[in-house]
């Protein structure tokens, strides 16, 4: 498996745009910012979602079967693809394990044994693509929300800690609203926050 799906993988959330097996559906995105209002930095992310979408059918030798709706006037979008959602689909059930409603938790199996120190490995370049695709999806400068989804929240600090050097702190904080809030903030002095986070954000 290429390692780009992993960046696909960083994206999937349970709550509020979840995956969807039995509708073909791979994410649903508000535009919408905390204040309701649209912001161009998640259109932005969202067209470089899309292209990534094209990259990992094709490297697979899928057909492009992506389709693109819009809702409440341009204010989300709704990406399909059958193709992608079953290659998603068999890829976890081989490494991972499927809950009820459609939803679904990705354990850190998923990863090869970590070679922390060789940074053209397939390991490391996983657990990257993994990050890239959580700081697009979940992350807001050096915090990362998860809305109901505590099990991305602690992989997602999981593969922080491979990244990790002396200066890193990984704070973890939950708040137990409707939904549910798990917050991750990195320091920003440290070597995951100037080394990967900021580099990628850039």
């Amino acid at each position: 498996m290429t390692t780009s799906l992993f960046y696909l993988l960083g994206h999937i959330d349970n709550y509020s745009g979840g995956f969807s097996s039995n509708d073909g559906i791979f994410k649903r995105i508000s535009f919408l910012d905390f204040d309701w209002k649209v912001d161009n930095e998640k259109i932005r992310k969202s067209e470089r979602l899309i292209k990534m979408c094209k990259i990992v059918l094709n490297e697979n030798n899928l057909s492009n079967d992506i389709q693109l709706e819009k809702w409440d006037d341009n204010k989300g979008i709704t990406i399909f693809s059958k193709n992608l959602v079953d290659l998603i689909d068999n890829f976890i059930t081989k490494k991972s394990e499927f809950l009820g409603r459609d939803n679904f938790q990705i354990s850190k199996d998923i990863f090869d044994d970590f070679e922390r120190w060789d940074k053209n490995s397939n390991s490391y370049k996983q657990r990257l693509n993994f990050l890239y695709g959580v700081i697009d999806s979940n992350g807001t400068e050096n915090e990362f929300y998860f809305y109901n989804g505590y099990n991305k929240c602690l992989l997602t600090q999981y593969v922080l800690r491979c990244f990790a050097d002396e200066e890193d702190q990984i704070n973890l904080e939950s708040h137990f609203r409707t939904p549910w809030v798990d917050k991750l903030t990195i320091n920003k002095n440290g070597e995951i926050w100037k080394r990967i986070i900021k580099k990628y954000s850039s």
